[in-house]
């Protein structure tokens, strides 16, 4: 199993590099760095899920054209992304030689924290009720060959589609890894999700201290610490946890409150700097996007924290441009948003 969860994770990792080089690319972005490309292919790899899983939802189109078409337009995007193989290679090499840049003792510290994490999440594998529902979801598509056919709680046809699951099927893409690795989803969620949900959710954190710290590597590591750290000290109880991300990293809504809300923090904050790019704009909107495959709340708590945080810079630098492109960056979410009311 631990060849297969290195197997898989670099597959992932790798795509969402390549990814990432080619969203960056196409956004004029000059300074691109290892970690932002990374970011970048995630919220990308999974803002396409979103946007090719909802339509194919209501439109009761099978499992199998959902993995055919995703995985042909993943495969795709890697493929453009080798052509411009010289901007990719200048990244890399730029770490390499200038890797001091970047990784501080204090930065080694931090990733062997968190290393320890993964091997205790490996270990000590946490279960739990929802898993009746998300990890029975992705076997029923498998098995079944529909998207989201079937109520896993009862066994029958899902009639009519219920709006806390069918705009946010973030099983779907576990059932996927699945389908393409011949892996259980069941195994897929608890055994190999954490090793891709746990270092995008610190990447965010380390992302954040590069610009908080932006000469001081050093400082950057004891963020990075004091996020590891703080995580390991949360309640570990289900109901009273602000972020489980150790407990139950397979569910969308720990990796809502782990990731996709920090990772607003991160964007808004890079949106404020008098250096962003028009490119940082497309970030937030494919961040926004790919947090709604996450959990149905992120519909609801992207647009508010990104549009308060917003309104009070607009506020303050007396832009109110910079609100409406929050709003327009936003616009993934309200479209849904409207969706669940017409759902109702």
């Amino acid at each position: 199993m631990k060849l297969s969860i290195t197997f898989i994770c670099l597959i992932f990792f790798t795509a969402s590099l390549l990814i990432g080089n080619l969203v960056n690319y196409l956004c004029f972005r000059k300074n691109q760095t290892i970690f932002l490309n990374i970011f970048t292919g995630i919220i990308t790899i999974w803002g396409l899920l979103e946007l090719i899983l909802v339509p194919m939802t209501f439109c009761k189109a099978s499992f199998h054209t959902l993995s055919f078409t995703y995985g042909g337009v993943l495969l795709i995007g890697c493929f453009i992304s080798l052509l411009f193989w010289k901007n990719l290679s200048e990244t890399l090499s730029d770490f390499l030689k200038n890797w001091k840049r970047y990784i501080a003792w204090t930065t080694i510290i931090a990733f062997i924290i968190i290393i320890f994490q993964l091997c205790y999440v490996y270990k000590y594998t946490y279960y739990e009720w929802d898993d009746a529902y998300y990890v029975n979801l992705a076997t029923e598509a498998l098995q079944k060959d529909m998207i989201y056919g079937i109520d896993p709680e009862r066994g029958v046809n899902e009639a009519p589609f219920s709006i806390h699951y069918c705009l946010s099927l973030w099983s779907m893409f576990y059932a996927l890894l699945g389908s393409w690795f011949q892996i259980s989803p069941t195994i897929i969620a608890h055994t190999v999700i954490p090793f891709i949900t746990i270092p995008f959710a610190y990447l965010i954190y380390l992302l954040m201290g590069q610009l908080f710290f932006e000469t001081d590597t050093e400082a950057q590591g004891y963020f990075l610490i004091f996020a590891a750290v703080m995580h390991m000290f949360l309640p570990n109880i289900h109901t009273l946890a602000g972020s489980y991300l150790l407990l139950a990293p397979w569910m969308g809504k720990a990796i809502l409150a782990s990731a996709a809300l920090p990772g607003v923090l991160y964007l808004m904050f890079r949106l404020t700097r008098e250096t962003h790019c028009r490119g940082d704009w497309y970030l937030l909107f494919l961040h926004s996007l790919s947090s709604c495959l996450l959990s149905s709340m992120a519909i609801v708590f992207i647009p508010i924290l990104a549009c308060s945080l917003s309104l009070l810079w607009a506020v303050k630098t007396k832009k109110p441009f910079f609100f409406l492109k929050t709003i327009a960056s936003c616009s993934p979410c309200l479209i849904l948003g409207l969706i669940a009311l017409a759902l109702k």
